[in-house]
């Protein structure tokens, strides 16, 4: 949501529309499915490092 409002404030409010609604839809695969895409982006940087690595 920090890049959200930074881009409202700014003036920006395409970049802010976006980053919101891609919150809002963070927050609803979270409490409608329990899917946390913080944690899934976590584990596939994890996996991808590793392999790398």
């Amino acid at each position: 949501m920090a890049v959200a409002s930074v881009g409202y404030l700014s003036g920006v409010t395409v970049l802010g529309v976006v980053f919101a609604a891609f919150a809002l839809l963070a927050a609803f695969l979270n409490a409608a499915f329990g899917l946390c895409l913080g944690c899934e982006a976590y584990l596939a940087i994890r996996r991808l490092s590793a392999k790398s690595a």
